[in-house]
Formats: structure tokens, C-alpha cells, sequence
């Protein structure tokens, strides 16, 4: 896909999600907020609670290794943070763009 397509693709995409999610709080009364928005794209499934698992996996590492100060300790303090099994929370780290985590 060139990127001048995917650029509309995702104007697109963020235009029809904030579309429903505004009629989303006129229905239901609530304020819009970004917090609000992120619960509305849970919800909906447009975020998947594994990928939010995913992304804490890469955020909760540097500090899980440096205060349990071993790897597979921190592999289990982020499985009983995020709810994965311990092999996935290995896994992901070993090979995040298998789990589909962009590594910044």
C-alpha cells in the first residue's frame, strides 16, 4: 500500500472512530474525554485488551529488571501485572515484532 493511501486510510479511520465515539456520548450522556475515548476503543474491541497487555510488557520491563534484578524474576512480576503467562511475557521480548510491538 503506497503511503499517500494509507495516510487517507488512517484519516479515515481516526474520523470514523471519533465520529462514533461522540455519538457514543451523546447517547449515553458522558463528557468526552481521552480517557474516555481509549475505554470507548477497549470496548468496541478497536483495542484489544491483549495489546494493551502487550504494550505494558515493554513499558514494565526496564524497571521490573532493574529492581528484581534478574530476568526471569521480572518476567514473573510483569505475568502477574498483565495477566499473561510468563512464556508469552518471555516471548514478547525475545521477539516483539512476532507479537507486533514497534521497539522505539
Amino acid at each position: 500500500m503506497d503511503e499517500q493511501l494509507k495516510s487517507e486510510c488512517f484519516d479515515r479511520f481516526v474520523a470514523i472512530v471519533a465520529r462514533k465515539y461522540k455519538y457514543h456520548c451523546v447517547r449515553t450522556g458522558e463528557v468526552e474525554t481521552p480517557e474516555g475515548l481509549i475505554n470507548y476503543c477497549i470496548n468496541t474491541d478497536v483495542i484489544r485488551e491483549r495489546t494493551i497487555a502487550h504494550y505494558m510488557t515493554m513499558e514494565l520491563y526496564p524497571k521490573a529488571l532493574y529492581e528484581e534484578g534478574h530476568f526471569v524474576k521480572a518476567y514473573q512480576r510483569i505475568a502477574d501485572e498483565t495477566g499473561l503467562s510468563e512464556s508469552t511475557v518471555r516471548n514478547q521480548l525475545k521477539r516483539p515484532k512476532r507479537y507486533g510491538i514497534k521497539i522505539r
